[in-house]
C-alpha cells in the first residue's frame, strides 16, 4: 500500500492567516527600525510562490508570502528583490534596504508578502488553442462553438536554478463547464467530476516536460483559469514486503543448484568416460598393433610351415618304394630326424600357445570395454535431441556434441558386434592349429621311437614299408594342418583390416567424448554464474527498489531558497500559478456607477486582492 502526500494548492490560500483581525502595512522602504535589537530566533522558513499568467501562459505576476517559524522575538532578517512589501502578520513596519528586509516580530509565525521584481518561474509554460483544427486566440474563443483543442507545454526555464524542475512536480488542472464541453479528451491525465464541472488533472514528473492535450466540443465555451501547483515530488510509500518473492528465489536457487550439482556430476561422468575412453583406446592401439605383429610373423610362420610340407611331401615320395635301394646300415640315422623335427614343431606349438594366450588376455579386454557402452537403443533419438535443442536453444552446440558422441558410440558398437565372430573365430583357429601341431608332433615322436625299438630286427623291408606309410600318413596330415594355417592367415589379414576401421572409430568415439566433456565443463561453469547471479537477485531486488524510493521520497532534500539563495534553514517552498479566464461574452449594459466605491476593505477581500494583479 503506497500513500501519496502532495500538499494541495489550495490549502496554501489559508496557509498564512492567522485571524480575522489580521492587520496590513503599507509598501514601506524606510523606517526608524532599531537594528540593534536582538536577532530572532528563527526555527525554519518557508515560501509560498503565487504567479498570475495569461491566457498563453505568460508570466503576468509573481509575489512570494515568506512564512517564519519564530521560537524568540526580535528582528527577522530576510533576502529579496521585491518591487513593493506588505506585512501578513502585524501593523509592525518593515525595513527593506539593498534586498534585505528587517522586521521587528514576537515569537510564533510571521508571515509577510513580497511582490518579485523578476517574472520567472522554474518552467516557461506554453498554452495554445485550436478551434475545429485552426489556431485562435482566447479572445475569438470566448463564446465560440466547435471542436476545440487546448495545448500546454512546460519546458525548463534555463534563467531560474534547476534546483526545482529537477526536484519539484507539477499539477496542472482544467475545469470545464459540462453544459459547455462534452466528450471530453486528455492524453495524459484522469477526468473526474466535480459538481457541474468536469476536472482534467495531469501530473508532470520532475525532470519532464509537459504535452498535455486536451480535447473536447465546445459551445458558447468559456472556461475558468488553468491552475498549476508545484511542489516537491514526495511520496511516502509502505516499503513493499518481498519477503514472498525472496521466498520464490529461495525456491528458484535451490532449483538452480540441484541443477548445477546434476551438471556437475554429469560432467565427472563424462570425465570418467574420457578417462576410460582414453585407456581403452591406448589398449586398442596396442592390440592393433598386437596383430599388426602377428600377421607379420604369422607370414613367416606360413612360410617356414610351406617349407615343411614340401619336405614331407618330398620325403613321403621319395621313400616310396626304395625299400631295395636303401642301405639299412644307415637307417639308425632316422629317429633323430625326426626328433629334430619333433621338436621344431613343439616349439611352434609353444609359440601358438603364448599368441592364444596373449590375444584372449586382449580380447576379454576389449570385450569388456566395448560391452560398457549402452545399447543403442537406449541411446537418445534423433528426435529427443531435436527436441533436446528446441527446448534449449542456448545449449545446442553441447547438444550436437551429445549426438555426434552418441552416434559414434553406437558405431563403434555396431562395428564391434560385426567383426566379434572374427575375434571368437581367431581363437578357434588357433586351438585347431594347436591340436594338430600336437596330433604331427605325436605321429614323429612314435615314428622316432618304433624306429629305434626295431634296430636288431632283420626284417628291414617291413621296417621300411611302416616308414614309408608313417612318413605318407605325415605328410597327409601336415597338408591339412597347411591349409587350415593357410586360412587361418588370410582370416587374421581379414581381421587386421577390419580393426583398423574398428580402431578408426573408436578413436572418433573418444574424441567426440573430449568435445562432450569440454561442453560439459561450459555448461557446469555457465550454470555455476547463473547460479551466483540468481543468488543476487533477491539484493538486486531490494537495492532496486530502494533506488527507486529514494528517487520519490525526497526524505533527505536540502531546499533552496526560490526567491533569494542567500535565505537559509528554508523549510519548504511551493508555487501557486493561476491563469486567466476565458469569459463568456455578455452584452454591455450601462453601469449606473461602481457600488462599491465606498465599501470599507475587509480581512476576506485583502485575501481575495493576494490573488489579483498588484499594481
Amino acid at each position: 500500500m503506497k500513500k501519496l502526500f502532495l500538499a494541495s494548492s489550495v490549502i496554501v490560500l489559508t496557509f498564512f492567516l492567522v485571524s480575522s483581525g489580521m492587520n496590513y502595512s503599507s509598501n514601506a522602504t524606510t523606517i526608524n527600525l532599531d537594528v540593534s535589537e536582538e536577532l530572532a530566533i528563527v526555527n525554519n522558513k518557508e515560501e509560498v510562490i503565487y504567479a498570475n499568467i495569461d491566457n498563453s501562459g505568460k508570466v503576468s505576476n509573481i509575489y512570494a508570502v515568506n512564512i517564519f517559524d519564530i521560537s524568540e522575538g526580535g528582528i527577522v532578517s530576510d533576502y529579496g528583490n521585491y518591487s513593493s512589501i506588505k506585512n501578513l502578520t502585524n501593523s509592525n513596519e518593515i525595513k527593506y534596504e539593498n534586498e534585505t528586509i528587517s522586521v521587528k516580530s514576537d515569537s510564533g509565525t510571521f508571515y509577510y508578502q513580497g511582490n518579485l521584481i523578476s517574472q520567472n518561474l522554474p518552467w516557461n509554460i506554453d498554452i495554445k488553442y485550436y478551434l475545429d483544427g485552426v489556431e485562435v486566440t482566447p479572445e475569438q474563443l470566448s463564446g465560440s462553438s466547435g471542436h476545440l483543442l487546448i495545448s500546454l507545454n512546460s519546458s525548463k526555464n534555463q534563467e531560474v536554478n534547476s534546483f526545482f524542475y529537477d526536484n519539484y512536480l507539477m499539477q496542472v488542472s482544467f475545469s470545464l463547464n459540462v453544459n459547455k464541453a462534452t466528450n471530453l479528451r486528455v492524453n495524459q491525465g484522469i477526468i473526474a467530476n466535480s459538481g457541474k464541472n468536469k476536472l482534467v488533472n495531469c501530473t508532470i514528473m520532475p525532470k519532464t516536460d509537459a504535452n498535455i492535450k486536451v480535447e473536447a466540443d465546445v459551445t458558447n465555451f468559456s472556461m475558468d483559469g488553468i491552475d498549476i501547483a508545484a511542489m516537491p515530488m514526495s511520496m511516502d510509500f509502505d516499503i513493499p514486503d518481498v519477503s514472498s518473492i525472496s521466498g520464490e528465489f529461495d525456491d528458484l536457487i535451490s532449483a538452480v543448484s540441484d541443477f548445477s550439482s546434476g551438471v556437475n556430476t554429469m560432467s565427472d561422468a563424462a570425465n570418467d568416460m574420457k578417462q576410460g575412453l582414453y585407456e581403452l583406446l591406448n589398449g586398442s592401439i596396442d592390440f592393433s598393433q598386437g596383430l599388426n605383429d602377428i600377421s607379420s610373423n604369422f607370414a613367416t610362420i606360413l612360410n617356414g610351415s610351406s617349407s615343411i610340407k614340401d619336405g614331407l611331401n618330398l620325403l613321403s615320395s621319395s621313400v616310396s618304394g626304395l625299400g631295395s635301394m636303401v642301405d639299412f646300415s644307415s637307417i639308425e640315422a632316422l629317429p633323430a630326424g625326426l626328433n629334430a623335427i619333433s621338436s621344431g614343431l613343439t616349439l611352434m606349438s609353444s609359440g601358438l600357445d603364448t599368441l592364444k594366450s596373449n590375444f584372449n588376455s586382449a580380447y576379454g579386454a576389449l570385450d569388456a570395454s566395448i560391452n560398457s557402452i549402452p545399447e543403442c537403443d537406449i541411446l537418445p533419438s534423433e528426435s529427443e535431441i531435436q527436441s533436446l535443442r528446441d527446448n534449449n536453444p542456448s545449449s545446442t552446440e553441447l547438444i550436437d556434441k551429445l549426438s555426434s558422441f552418441c552416434s559414434s558410440a553406437c558405431a563403434v558398437k555396431v562395428t564391434y558386434e560385426s567383426v566379434k565372430p572374427a575375434f571368437e573365430a581367431i581363437n578357434t583357429g588357433l586351438s585347431g592349429v594347436i591340436t594338430k601341431l600336437g596330433t604331427i608332433i605325436t605321429s614323429l615322436n612314435s615314428m622316432a621311437s618304433g624306429i629305434e625299438s626295431s634296430f636288431g630286427d632283420e626284417d628291414y623291408g617291413l621296417m621300411l614299408s611302416t616308414l614309408e606309410n608313417s612318413i605318407a600318413a605325415i605328410a597327409t596330415n601336415y597338408n591339412s594342418f597347411h591349409q587350415g594355417l593357410t586360412a587361418y592367415y588370410a582370416g587374421l589379414n581379414m581381421l587386421v583390416n577390419g580393426y583398423s576401421d574398428f580402431n578408426t572409430g573408436l578413436r572418433e568415439l573418444y574424441l567426440g567424448d573430449v568435445e562432450f566433456y569440454n561442453g560439459m565443463v561450459e555448461l557446469s561453469e555457465g550454470v555455476l554464474q547463473l547460479l551466483e547471479g540468481v543468488q543476487e537477485i533477491p539484493q538486486l531486488l531490494q537495492d532496486k527498489i530502494d533506488e527507486l524510493m529514494s528517487q520519490y521520497s525526497n526524505k533527505n532534500l536540502e531546499y533552496i531558497s526560490f526567491v533569494n539563495q542567500e535565505n537559509k534553514n528554508i523549510k519548504s517552498v511551493q508555487f501557486v500559478i493561476k491563469g486567466a479566464s476565458i469569459e463568456e461574452k455578455v452584452i454591455d449594459i450601462p453601469d449606473d456607477g461602481d457600488q462599491n466605491d465606498n465599501v470599507e476593505e475587509t480581512f476576506w477581500t485583502r485575501l481575495i486582492n493576494l490573488f489579483r494583479k498588484n499594481s
